[in-house]
């Protein structure tokens, strides 16, 4: 009897995270073809899953609202909250930073909402490009982005981030250099630890 394929469950896991924001589970295991049971089950840490359930759950797209004006999409909102939480960044200092109350910045990190001012997703990518690099001070922070299995900053490619279909790049040592290259060229954003922490 032939074994049957095998691959990692983290990409889909990511893809339902990001589907569960405007679906249920029942209407994403409908279109997908696949039990709700098996959702369950890699949203509660499966690693690995058949290459059919993951081309199936692949394929379901999201169920957009309208974006009001001045608004944008928050995935790419969402993704920076969990990643810089996920390198050990805080609730208040990431509240601070973007001046938004802590509440925005938990309904983003949950991914409560689907959609955003432009100014506060501007104030968000500045805060992201800056501190990019630099991990946070708070364990606490880190456990919560390790359970919940969210992409750290440098695994994202920032010119893509806000793209429902980019995954984050779990190599990181290339996206590393990437990041430092470009913030060395002219006219780039300096990362200033000291003065920005103060």
């Amino acid at each position: 009897m032939a074994a049957v394929a095998l691959v990692p469950a983290d990409t889909v896991h990511e893809h339902l995270l990001y589907l569960l924001q405007s679906s249920s589970r029942k209407r994403i295991a409908r279109e997908a073809g696949v039990s709700r049971q098996s959702i369950i089950q890699i949203l509660a840490g499966q690693r690995t899953i058949t290459v059919t359930t993951h081309e199936r759950l692949m394929a379901v797209e999201a169920v957009r609202a309208p974006i009001p004006d001045g608004h944008v999409d928050a995935l790419g909102s969402v993704r920076r909250v969990q990643a810089l939480i996920a390198s050990g960044h805080t609730v208040p200092w990431l509240a601070a930073r973007a001046c938004l109350s802590m509440r925005s910045v938990l309904e983003l990190a949950n991914g409560s909402v689907s959609s955003v001012p432009a100014e506060v997703a501007d104030r968000l990518d500045a805060v992201f490009r800056v501190w990019q690099l630099y991990p946070g001070r708070s364990p606490r922070s880190r456990e919560l982005g390790r359970l919940q299995r969210w992409a750290l900053p440098f695994e994202w490619d920032e010119d893509s981030i806000d793209d429902p279909a980019h995954k984050p790049c779990r190599w990181s040592k290339p996206r590393r250099r990437e990041i430092k290259m470009s913030q060395a060229k002219p006219g780039a954003t300096p990362m200033v630890w000291k003065v920005l922490a103060a």
